[in-house]
């Protein structure tokens, strides 16, 4: 299937994708636009040969375009990490204004209990998972921008992965 069939048949995904950030204040026509570039960039670089679905290898980079829409235009998502935090009274203006607010919910926590947690992991396991799900990059443009080989950054993110489930699991699914 050449690049534009694959764009138009997967311009759904797109749609629903964009769902997930209902509720970020940022138009939903905007981030389809976002996430349509994405799929044409996923589109291009895609190898059928791989043996990986093209959806399964499109959803990060209509994701990481999505998320990089919104930093640029979000409040929430802007500056360097630490800067530009949301006060109390700011997030309770996006609550009652909200029509969506289990997405606010879900940016307050992942800032509130999942950034913290990013800090204490060993430094090249940070920057993978930051990169693979706040940046949206794919294993292959992690390596090329960590240096290191594919499988490495594989590794790397199993390893973080296993190590934030441990310490974000409940007490009492700890055993304790």
């Amino acid at each position: 299937m050449d690049t534009e069939a694959l764009v138009i048949a997967h311009l759904p995904l797109v749609d629903r994708c964009a769902r997930r950030f209902r509720g970020w204040g940022e138009a939903h026509d905007d981030l389809v636009q976002a996430g349509r570039l994405g799929l044409l960039h996923a589109a291009r670089r895609y190898d059928a040969a791989r043996g990986v679905p093209f959806a399964a290898y499109a959803v990060p980079t209509v994701l990481g375009e999505m998320r990089h829409h919104l930093r640029d235009r979000s409040r929430l998502l802007r500056g360097p990490r630490g800067a530009n935090q949301p006060v109390v009274e700011e997030l309770a203006d996006g609550f009652v204004t909200d029509p969506a607010p289990a997405e606010a919910y879900e940016q307050v926590e992942l800032r509130l209990v999942l950034l913290p947690q990013l800090d204490l992991l060993p430094d090249p396991e940070s920057a993978v998972i930051r990169l693979r799900f706040l940046d949206g990059l794919t294993q292959d443009a992690v390596a090329d921008r960590l240096g290191v080989s594919q499988a490495q950054v594989s590794r790397l993110q199993a390893r973080a992965l296993a190590r934030l489930r441990r310490r974000l699991r409940p007490p009492t699914a700890r055993g304790g």
